[in-house]
C-alpha cells in the first residue's frame, strides 16, 4: 500500500478501517470482525476507527467496539504500530444515541476509553458531534485539556461545517476531521468547503461512508461501474481510488465488514485512473 497519508506527526495508512458495523447490531459476530480486523492489518491499514456510540442495544453502558478492538490489536503482531481514533461526546443508552459534549463528560469519556482501549495514551480523540448546548470551541477546549494532560496525542472533531470547524481550529490545533464523504454522501450537503479548508491547513480529514452507506449507493453509480470495467476491478475500489485523488490529506474510513470487503478498498489505493476518469466521476458525485 502506498500513499502515505498523517494525521498530525504519525504516519498513517492512505484508508482507515472503521469498527461501528462491528457492533451496532444486536448480535455482533465478533470472529468475523476479528477476521477483518485482521485481515486489513495484513494489508498494511495503520489506522483503525471506534467510538464508545459503537455498541450493541444490550448490554448497555459498555463500549463493545473499543474492548474488541483492544482484543484484536492486541492478537496481531503488528496491533501495536496502529494509530486508534476514538471520540467522547456521544453515547448509546436505552433511549437512542445520546450527545453530551460537555467538558466534564469529555474527560470521563476519554478515561472510560483509556481503560476499555487498555491503553496510557490515545493515539487520536475526536469530538464525535458538536453539542447544540455548548459551544463547539468549549468542548473542544477539554480535548486541548486532555492532550496537556498526555492522555491524547492528536486531537480532531467530527461531523461539522466549516464555521464550525474554524471555531475549533480556534481553539487548539485540529490535527483531523471526520465527516461523511462519498460519492454521493447519501444525501447530504457536499463538504467540498471542509475539505478545501483541510487540506489548505494540512489537517487530515477522515472521510466516513465513502461508499455512500451500506448499500453502496456511490457504487452504483454508472460512471463508477464503467471506470470499473475498464480497468477490471470492483466499484468499490474505483471509489477509493477516486477519493484519494480529491485531496493529499483525504483517508477513506472503510466500514468493511468481511475480510474480502477490505481487500476490494486496499486494492482501490494503487489504482491509478487518468484525468478524464477522474473528472467523470467527480461529475457524476456531484
Amino acid at each position: 500500500m502506498n500513499l502515505t497519508r498523517r494525521v498530525g506527526g504519525r504516519a498513517i495508512s492512505p484508508i482507515g478501517i472503521g469498527g461501528a458495523r462491528w457492533s451496532l447490531t444486536d448480535h455482533p459476530d465478533e470472529e468475523r470482525a476479528l477476521a477483518t480486523l485482521h485481515a486489513a492489518l495484513d494489508a498494511g491499514v495503520t489506522l483503525v476507527d471506534t467510538a464508545p456510540a459503537y455498541t450493541p442495544p444490550a448490554p448497555l453502558g459498555i463500549s463493545h467496539n473499543e474492548t474488541l478492538v483492544a482484543r484484536g490489536l492486541a492478537a496481531h503482531p503488528r496491533g501495536a504500530a496502529v494509530t486508534v481514533a476514538t471520540k467522547g461526546g456521544h453515547y448509546r443508552d436505552a433511549g437512542g444515541f445520546p450527545i453530551d459534549a460537555r467538558p466534564a463528560t469529555l474527560h470521563r469519556q476519554c478515561r472510560e476509553s483509556l481503560a476499555a482501549l487498555g491503553v496510557d495514551r490515545i493515539p487520536l480523540y475526536l469530538l464525535h458531534w458538536p453539542d447544540p448546548r455548548v459551544p463547539v470551541a468549549e468542548s473542544v477546549g477539554a480535548l486541548a485539556e486532555l492532550r496537556a494532560q498526555g492522555l491524547v496525542e492528536h486531537v480532531g472533531v467530527c461531523n461539522v461545517d466549516l464555521v464550525q470547524l474554524l471555531a475549533a481550529c480556534g481553539e487548539t490545533r485540529i490535527d483531523a476531521v471526520q465527516n461523511r464523504f462519498g460519492a454521493p454522501a447519501a444525501g447530504a450537503a457536499p463538504d467540498g468547503p471542509v475539505l478545501d479548508e483541510c487540506t489548505a491547513r494540512g489537517i487530515a480529514y477522515l472521510a466516513y461512508s465513502p461508499f455512500g452507506g451500506p448499500a453502496g449507493a456511490a457504487a452504483e453509480l454508472p460512471g463508477f461501474a464503467a471506470v470499473a470495467a475498464a480497468h477490471g476491478e470492483t466499484r468499490h475500489a474505483v471509489v477509493i481510488a477516486w477519493l484519494l485523488a480529491r485531496s493529499p490529506v483525504l483517508v477513506p474510513i472503510v466500514g468493511a465488514g468481511r475480510p474480502a470487503s477490505v481487500e476490494s478498498a486496499v486494492r482501490g489505493t494503487t489504482l491509478a485512473l487518468t484525468a478524464g476518469e477522474l473528472d467523470l466521476l467527480t461529475k457524476e458525485a456531484t
